[in-house]
């Protein structure tokens, strides 16, 4: 299988260790290697998924209903993704783990089934897209335009507003900026406002980069997950990163824990996986919704619920954001409750 990897996108990897994961791929999933492997692969975010999806897959392969679960990336790459990642997580840490098991007394499938001592624990996962982030992902790089050609600094330099900003009050910014950025000498926040703040890394030592690139990003820090979408944008020598607005997703959360209850076991312990990463809003906040849908008289089905993103790496997960590691989130009302062992598993 050729696939072309656009260069300086290999980081630590080397291209033998690229090329092996790739064989591997190609090896699962035959002649449908080409929905999940582009010919050309341009960004290093879709290069380490690809990568990761190999090491993932390929610890699971001894796993019963495997290619049960291969087939499910036909239908939704994404989806099926998050569940390898939700199963890896698992394996060789619990007995007996099954990829697309049949729910007892139902005509319906889960998506992991695993044992913990005499009990089965049944995992449906779910990747719940906040549809309308693609409409501001656009306008990240109508901001980055608008602010060019204020900014004659090479420092990196880091925008977040947590409301839409209209034109004018971009080009205000820009104005601001066109004054204050000369003057800057060691990073630091420069600009604060109700509706934006600008963080300045200087970068005099560099000087200017003229390379024309743009990725997506996470903008972090250890109180919110994805509460910003962000971009980040190398152009015209000069490196600016763009986030906001800041977008709560609790109507979204709570759709899909609806919608989840449907497709979940009933006389067994059932884990709903929520893929966060396409929840947009803070992780206090999506915790603190998913503890108030749980109560008493509804929802008792949910023994918890696994807030989780696929950036997650346990073999690095000392260097991550809090907001990007497992959260999980115990059901006091369930029917079928978890012990603290079997919430731990996804604690890293």
């Amino acid at each position: 299988m050729e696939t072309r990897i656009a260069n300086g996108i290999l980081n630590n990897r080397t291209t033998e260790e690229v090329s092996t994961a790739l064989n591997r791929l190609a090896a699962i999933f035959h002649e449908e290697i080409r929905s999940i492997v582009p010919k050309d692969i341009r960004e290093a975010a879709s290069l380490e998924v690809l990568l990761d999806m190999a090491d993932k897959l390929t610890a699971l392969e001894s796993c019963r209903g495997f290619y049960e679960h291969v087939r499910t990336y036909k239908a939704n790459v994404q989806s099926a993704y998050f569940t390898t990642c939700v199963a890896a997580v698992l394996v060789g840490s619990v007995a007996d783990l099954v990829l697309e098991p049949c729910i007892p007394n139902s005509t319906r499938v889960a998506d992991i089934k695993f044992s913990v001592g005499v009990s089965d624990v049944y995992v449906e996962c779910k990747s719940p897209l906040y549809k309308r982030k693609w409409a501001h992902e656009s306008r990240l790089t109508e901001v980055c335009n608008l602010l060019l050609p204020y900014i004659n600094v090479p420092h990196q330099i880091t925008v977040v507003y947590d409301d839409p900003l209209t034109d004018e009050e971009v080009r205000e910014l820009g104005r601001s900026l066109a004054q204050t950025l000369p003057a800057v000498k060691s990073k630091g926040t420069v600009i604060e406002t109700s509706r934006y703040r600008v963080h300045v890394d200087v970068r005099h030592e560099f000087g200017p980069i003229y390379v024309n690139l743009s990725c997506p990003m996470t903008y972090y820090n250890e109180y919110v997950h994805t509460t910003y979408l962000c971009r980040w944008f190398l152009t015209q020598g000069k490196n600016i990163s763009i986030a906001g607005p800041k977008i709560d997703c609790e109507p979204h959360l709570r759709k899909a824990i609806t919608s989840g209850r449907k497709q979940g076991a009933v006389n067994a312990s059932f884990i709903l996986a929520l893929n966060t990463d396409g929840l947009v809003g803070s992780l206090v906040e999506n915790i603190r919704a998913v503890q108030q849908i749980f109560s008493p008289r509804a929802n008792t089905r949910y023994s918890g619920v696994l807030l989780m993103s696929t950036a997650s790496r346990e073999e690095s997960s000392r260097s991550l954001p809090k907001a990007v590691r497992p959260h999980f989130v115990s059901n006091p009302f369930a029917r079928f409750p978890l012990d603290d062992r079997t919430g731990g598993l996804f604690r890293w």
